[in-house]
Parts: C-alpha cells; structure tokens; sequence
C-alpha cells in the first residue's frame, strides 16, 4: 500500500498587522486553485498561492492571473455589497436596502415559483 499524502495548508508567512486566510479561487473556472488572502483591517489587500516547489510527493496547487486578480474584484467600487429591492422599473437605478433574511426569503420564493411552474430541473446551479 502506497504511503499515505498529507496535504498542508500552503500558507505564506504574514507581515506585521497582516492575517493570512487560506481559500479556493472564487473565478468558477473549474480549477478550485488554492489562494492565500492578505487581510488587513478587514479587508483583501493581496492574493498569492502554494509557495512550495514541485515534487512529485507534494505537487503544489498554483493559482493563475485570474485567481490574483479576485482581490481587485472583490474590493472594486461597483461591487453590490449589500442586498437591495428594486423599487422602480428595470433600469431605473432605484433600489432600497433590505436586510438579508428579506432577500433570501424572496430568492428562495422565486426560485420555488420556478420549480413549481415548470420542473425542478429548469433551475441550473451554474456555480
């Protein structure tokens, strides 16, 4: 029987004042690279990856430009933030913050409107 592989965390070292979180990359490309994130005061201030050589023992799991380039979209001043209700027409830009317990709820009601007009099977979880 072939030894058994432990795979460890692939963390960096922080820097003073610095948590370093270890993750997957959150770009839904398939590849589930592994990522480091940088946090300070709460925020993401930088993404690196598996710092170990290749070795056939322990390969390492790199990630690409696009798994780097997640601290930027995450921290991006047009991202939503907070869950909110259109209150206007489609287009219109009128939204009201709800609290998320409200926005689950009405997710949760469309999406069981689907299932039950159509089939369950036309609600595709692409993430």
């Amino acid at each position: 029987m072939p030894p058994r592989i432990v795979y460890e965390t692939p963390r960096v070292a922080a820097t003073p004042g610095e948590t370093v979180v270890t993750s997957t990359c959150g770009h839904n490309c398939g590849g589930r690279c592994v990522v480091n994130a940088h946090v300070r005061d709460g925020r993401i201030v930088k993404i690196s990856t598996d710092p170990r050589k290749w070795t056939p023992e322990m390969p390492p799991l790199h990630a690409c430009v696009r798994g780097f380039g997640q601290a930027e979209r995450v921290n991006h001043p047009d991202r939503v933030r907070y869950p909110a209700l259109r209150t206007c027409p489609r287009g219109s830009g009128q939204f009201e913050l709800i609290c998320m317990d409200e926005a689950l709820d009405g997710l949760a009601a469309a999406l069981r409107d689907v299932r039950d007009t159509y089939v369950p099977a036309a609600i595709l979880d692409w993430s």
